[in-house]
């Protein structure tokens, strides 16, 4: 696992780990269960959303598979002041009516 540090506002895996916290927090699915979910200890998936380790491109898509997401729901993007935003959280009805309207 690699630590990564920012100089100012949140890094890319920071960003990321914030939304996915909202995503568990809104689905009621504890870091344990997602942890169990993916093949890692509930200690991994802390750190990751804290941004204190990176998220590898293989956790990332076992993360969005467990969770029913589409990656594109959960990357950042760059603020004007070239940090890192958090995705907005798209709640699950939203996501079940947009899946719908794409089938």
């Amino acid at each position: 696992m690699v630590r990564r540090r920012v100089e100012s506002g949140l890094s890319p895996d920071q960003a990321l780990g914030m939304t996915i916290n909202q995503v568990l927090f809104s689905t009621g699915v504890t870091q344990t269960e997602l942890g169990r979910r993916i093949g890692l200890s509930g200690a991994s998936i802390s750190m990751k959303l804290r941004g204190q380790v990176g998220w590898s491109l293989e956790d990332l898509l076992a993360t969005v598979s467990a969770l029913e997401l589409d990656i594109a729901e959960i990357l950042p993007s760059r603020g004007a002041d070239g940090s890192w935003v958090p995705a907005p959280l798209v709640r699950s009805e939203e996501r079940r009516v947009g899946k719908e309207c794409r089938s």
